[in-house]
């Protein structure tokens, strides 16, 4: 089977293509890291390249990176650890999640999560997309590794997210 790949150049966007790839092709996109509450998050497809079906985000954090306790009123979540292991706070329940694991954090349930080990790689699939504006919004506003929790709270609520509470607590916090 013959592949072929088309690399689209949007002028003044950074983006490439913004159609989903058709049946069969293969296409290259530029990518972009921002740091957001401490975590590097890289938007690696967005909305606009899968048609709105869904957002593919690659977090990397070190021990004690979190996320604080929210959930989502447009889309389910779905975790996938690959490097590292997270304690996940989902409703009620701490779940550990070392690497391999899948969790599916369903829309309108509070969740968070932090980083246990050395550090961590995540893979964060959002359906339906749109959530990705939200990361790509605070990378335009955010300088370094700062941020203002004002600036983060506003955006957020923009993109149907619901900031509740903090994260959980590291269980190894004493390593």
């Amino acid at each position: 089977m013959l592949f072929t790949m088309r690399i689209e150049r949007i002028p003044g966007t950074g983006l490439n293509g913004t159609a989903p790839p058709r049946a069969g092709e293969r296409r290259a996109y530029t990518r972009k890291a921002i740091r957001l509450l401490g975590w590097k998050a890289t938007v690696l497809v967005g909305g606009e390249r899968s048609g709105g079906r869904l957002a593919l985000i690659e977090c990397e954090g070190a021990r004690g990176d979190a996320v604080p306790l929210h959930a989502h009123d447009n889309e389910d979540e779905v975790l996938y650890v690959l490097e590292g292991e997270l304690t996940v706070l989902l409703v009620d329940e701490e779940l550990s999640a070392p690497a391999g694991s899948a969790l599916i954090l369903p829309r309108g349930v509070e969740h968070s999560f932090v980083v246990e080990s050395e550090g961590a790689r995540v893979l964060v699939v959002f359906s339906p997309a749109g959530i990705e504006g939200f990361v790509e919004e605070m990378g335009r506003t955010v300088e370094g590794d700062g941020y203002e929790i004002e600036r983060l709270v506003g955006a957020a609520a923009r993109y149907g997210v619901d900031f509740t509470g903090p994260p959980p607590k590291s269980r190894r916090a004493d390593e």
